[in-house]
């Protein structure tokens, strides 16, 4: 396995984040920070993680990402700048569903967004039920 960077918990309370608006593991986070008085200091909001890597790479701000995205980021062109380590803080996983009608189970779109999902999991080691 392989070793990972450690980021201090002094130095992720200290950083500049960078928050996904329309993500659901951010408002997990947020209600995990609450319960320790504590909120990220949060200077940019984006809606996707589009452009995030690029963001990053060229910034010495911060994103807190699900371990499957951080991953699957980490493969961008801009990953040769970036750093992925763990969340130093004590985070609950998050469990990220796709469902759809069997109607669907033949469209081309739905196949390629099931494939897409799948994938993603599949490079952080986790498992992706289909």
């Amino acid at each position: 396995m392989v070793s990972l960077p450690q980021l201090a918990v002094t130095d992720y309370r200290n950083a500049k984040h960078v928050n996904m608006s329309r993500a659901g593991w951010s408002e997990l986070l947020e209600t995990h920070l609450a319960l320790e008085a504590w909120q990220r200091d949060v200077v940019l909001s984006l809606p996707s993680v589009f452009g995030l890597p690029e963001l990053l790479a060229h910034s010495d701000l911060i994103a807190t990402l699900p371990e499957h995205l951080g991953s699957a980021l980490g493969l961008t062109q801009a990953s040769a700048n970036l750093t992925i380590c763990p969340c130093p803080l004590p985070i609950s996983r998050v469990i990220s569903s796709v469902y759809w009608s069997h109607r669907h189970d033949a469209d081309p779109g739905h196949k390629w967004f099931r494939e897409i999902f799948t994938s993603a999991f599949a490079l952080s080691g986790r498992p992706a039920n289909t």
